[in-house]
């Protein structure tokens, strides 16, 4: 195995973004990544996943943030309908927004 890409993460190393080298393993794949290192390689650092969100808030604000219509028009090429489906999708957003 050839190593380009390596990221710490939880509990291990992942390695060109499909495989866990879990902490404490042994063997030929552990070899080659101590090698990696040897040669002045340096993994990605671990960073926290984003966390989840808690509230209906947080729920809706996500929500806003992937419906635009600019997105969703060129996802759809321009179809009338579908745009105005989106926009009966936003009423009903903004009409959760103010239920909470």
């Amino acid at each position: 195995m050839e190593i380009q890409t390596a990221k710490l993460v939880q509990n291990g190393v992942l390695l060109n973004g499909s495989n866990t080298l879990p902490d404490g393993s042994t063997g030929h794949v552990r070899d080659t990544y101590n090698e990696w290192l040897a040669e002045g390689n340096t993994p990605e650092p671990y960073t926290d996943p984003a966390p989840l969100p808690t509230t209906v808030q947080q729920q809706i604000e996500e929500l806003e943030g992937t419906i635009t219509k600019r997105n969703m028009m060129e996802a759809l090429g321009g179809d009338a309908y579908a745009l105005n489906e989106i926009d009966k999708v936003k009423v009903a957003i903004l009409a959760l927004r103010e239920e909470f």
